[in-house]
C-alpha cells in the first residue's frame, strides 16, 4: 500500500490459503492491498503439487470448479495442460457460478480459448500454432529466444473481471458498463 499498490491479482493458489488471505487483508488482519484470487489451477496430469487440481474428465472439471466456487474464489484458472474440452468445460461450469476463468494455456490456443468464452489469457503464447511452422523445431512448444519475432497479432477474450486490460480500456471509453460486456481486445507480442 505505501507504494501505490492497491489490487493485486493471485492467479492459482493454495485454494484455502488464498481465501483466508483474501479475507484478513479485507478484514484490515492483513495490511496489503486487495486481493482477487483465484484457487488451485486445473491440470489435466498427474501433477500434484498443493497448489495444482490434477482433473481428467468432464465430472472432475465439474466438481473442483464447484468445490472452489464453494470455497469461495474469485476466479477459475486453467493450465497448460488442459485439452480444449476441458476448458470449454471448466468455462462453462465457473460461468454457471458467476466465476471467470483465468488461462495459462498451450494445448488449447488462445483462438480457441478466446471462441470458448475465456475471460482472461494471460502469459506467452505456448501454442505452436503461433509461432512460424520453420522455427518450431527449435522453440520448445512455441518458447524460445526467438519467439518474440515468431508472433503474429492474436486476440482474447477479456470479460472485465475485477482487473487487467478491459476495465482499463472501459475506463477509458467513458462507458461504466462496458466492463459487464464481452470485448475482444487485440494483443501483439
Amino acid at each position: 500500500m505505501q507504494f501505490g499498490v492497491t489490487t493485486v491479482r493471485d492467479p492459482g493458489a493454495i485454494t484455502a490459503d488464498a481465501v483466508l488471505l483474501r479475507r484478513l487483508l479485507r478484514e484490515g488482519a492483513v495490511d496489503g492491498p486487495q486481493l482477487f484470487t483465484a484457487g488451485r489451477i486445473l491440470i489435466a496430469t498427474d501433477f500434484r503439487p498443493p497448489g495444482f487440481a490434477p482433473v481428467q474428465d468432464e465430472a472432475s472439471v465439474r466438481d473442483e470448479v464447484r468445490w472452489q466456487a464453494r470455497a469461495g474464489v474469485d476466479a477459475i484458472k486453467v493450465y497448460s495442460s488442459m485439452p480444449p474440452d476441458l476448458v470449454a468445460v471448466a468455462i462453462e461450469e465457473a460461468h454457471a457460478h458467476g466465476l471467470p476463468v483465468i488461462g495459462q494455456l498451450q494445448r488449447t490456443t488462445w483462438t480457441e480459448a478466446a471462441r470458448m468464452g475465456i475471460d482472461v489469457e494471460h502469459a506467452a503464447p505456448w501454442s505452436a500454432v503461433y509461432v512460424r511452422e520453420a522455427e518450431r523445431e527449435t522453440s520448445a512448444a512455441g518458447m524460445s529466444i526467438r519467439f518474440a519475432s515468431a508472433c503474429e497479432p492474436i486476440s482474447f477474450c477479456c470479460r472485465g473481471i475485477r482487473s487487467s486490460r478491459s476495465a482499463t480500456r472501459a475506463d477509458r471509453s467513458g462507458d461504466p458498463e462496458r466492463h459487464d460486456r464481452q470485448a475482444v481486445v487485440p494483443l501483439f507480442c
